[in-house]
């Protein structure tokens, strides 16, 4: 069942989360230096609290969810979140 959740993800969700994957590093390099130069642990901590990487995971099937919820307010039916191409036919 989860497999298939995973086939039925928009491009853009599938983006997003590849970027949010892609920034992790940089945050923990970024949280390593300022430790390094600070040694102030109330920073490093603002910044991970800064860091948007979850937000952005979270926030794309959210708002594909509410996009399929306001559908079916309109009685339209949304199967899921991905567009068929020529090859998904």
């Amino acid at each position: 069942m989860i497999e298939e959740t995973e086939k039925l993800k928009s491009a853009v969700e599938s983006k997003a989360e590849h970027l949010a994957d892609k920034l992790v590093p940089y945050t923990l390099l970024g949280t390593g230096l300022v430790y390094l130069f600070t040694r102030n642990v109330t920073k490093v901590l603002s910044v991970l609290m800064v860091d948007f990487s979850c937000a952005l995971k979270l926030a794309m099937p959210i708002t594909v969810l509410s996009a399929i919820r306001e559908a079916n307010r309109h009685h339209i039916t949304v199967k899921g979140g991905r567009q068929k191409s020529n090859h998904d036919r």
